[in-house]
Formats: structure tokens, sequence, C-alpha cells
């Protein structure tokens, strides 16, 4: 049963109990019950309507929650594609100021690239290794001697697709 149906059944036998009643002890009792009662009906409504307007809250607050985890995901997806595009410009640059330096200056090793180009000898070397790969530049190994680069026949085709090296 009901809160709603308790009270209404209540407020039934209380109205009948009240018409029976002759002693004026027992009918103030009866009033008194009944008042009560009416009270307790209209808090109960009180904490429904309450709970009714607290569960919509809750929907819109759920609502919003999920719209900023979906904004957020979505910045966040953005922003890693931006540092990838610049990642992979950074690596294009670096790769393009090798291939122009060696261009001018053939037959050095990775030290002297990585200073012309002003680059660590790490990065230097991995971008070499990463060229190498495509034979966009060419090494000769000698083991008494520091490894020297050239520039490959790749190298040059890259540097006049992309209009610098006429």
């Amino acid at each position: 049963m009901t809160t709603e149906a308790i009270i209404a059944a209540t407020a039934k036998l209380l109205e009948r109990l009240g018409k029976l009643v002759k002693n004026k002890e027992v009918f103030d009792i009866v009033r008194d019950v009944q008042v009560r009662q009416r009270e307790l009906e209209t808090n109960t409504k009180q904490a429904e309507a309450q709970e009714e307007e607290l569960q919509k809250e809750m929907t819109q607050l759920k609502k919003a929650h999920s719209q900023e985890i979906a904004n957020l995901r979505e910045a966040h997806a953005r922003e890693i594609a931006n540092l990838k595009k610049e990642i992979s410009h950074d690596q294009s640059n670096a790769e393009t100021k090798i291939l122009l330096f060696l261009n001018e200056h053939d037959d050095i090793t990775t030290e002297q690239v990585a200073v012309g180009v002003e680059l660590s000898v790490s990065v230097t070397e991995f971008h070499l290794n990463e060229m190498a790969k495509t034979e966009v530049v060419v090494t000769a190994y000698n083991m008494c001697y520091p490894t020297r680069w050239f520039m490959g026949q790749n190298g040059r085709r890259r540097l006049f697709d992309s209009g610098l090296l006429k």
C-alpha cells in the first residue's frame, strides 16, 4: 500500500470515528490526530514534489556531465591530432634541413651534419638512419673512420619535388 493510500484510509477512519465519538476528551484526541494526519499528508506531498525535482535535476546533471565528457574527449582528440601534425612537421623540417645541408656538403659525418643543421647528434643520427632506409641518403662505412653521409638520388628527388632544388 502506498503512503497516499494509507493517509487516505486513515483520514476516512478518523472522520468516521469523529462522528461516532460522544466523549469530549476522545473527540479532542480524534481531532488532534486528524490535524496531524493532514500535516503528514501535506509533508508527504511536499517531500514527493522535492524528490521529483531532485530526480529532474539529477537527470539534467547527468546529461551535462555526459556532454562535458564528450567535449573533453573531442578536445583531447584534437590536441593529439595537432601534436601529431607538429611532430610530423618538425620531423619533416629536420629532414629537409639535413637534405639541404647534405646537398651542399657531401661526404660528412653525423656530427658535422648535426652542427650544420643545429640539431643534437642523436636526433640527426635518427633522421639520417630513417632516410637511409629509403635511400634518401646513403652511407659509407669504414671501420677506421666515422660513418660518412651522402645525398642519395631519392633525396635529390625529394628536394626537387618540394621546389627546394632546381
